[in-house]
């Protein structure tokens, strides 16, 4: 890459990001509507013989078996699944049969929301952070 073209690269990224704060700090692109919920994405290994048994835990999985479960979905020749949450931790659980046997995936994974106040204009932006989980059977 000539020099040329990194100075022109280097002045647009200053440029683009100078353009998302006004001079007092507050930035312009804000979303202040609070939301309620963000989305968690759970990916499995898709299965053309037989469906994915799914069960989504609210919490990090307590071996006792005491989380609350939230979802339960059968997936059938699908590999992802998006679904729409309140924020939180969430543990998720895929069994699949193959043959005679059944194996089984398991992890975990937040739904955040990022609140940021900004005194100088009194403005509260809010971004979802959300989840992904991926339990996909290793070959």
């Amino acid at each position: 890459m000539g020099i040329l073209k990194k100075i022109i690269l280097t002045v647009v990224a200053i440029i683009t990001l100078q353009a998302c704060y006004t001079k007092s700090g507050c930035p312009v692109l804000c979303d202040e509507t609070r939301p309620a919920t963000g989305e968690l994405t759970v990916r499995v290994t898709r299965q053309t013989e037989n469906p994915v048994y799914l069960t989504v835990y609210e919490g990090k999985k307590d071996p006792n078996g005491t989380n609350k479960v939230v979802i339960t979905d059968t997936l059938f020749d699908v590999d992802e699944r998006v679904y729409i949450v309140p924020f939180a931790t969430y543990t998720a659980e895929a069994k699949y049969k193959i043959g005679n046997k059944t194996y089984i995936a398991i992890d975990y994974d937040k739904v955040k929301l990022k609140e940021k106040t900004y005194d100088d204009c009194d403005k509260t932006c809010y971004d979802v952070n959300n989840g992904y989980i991926n339990l996909e059977l290793l070959d």
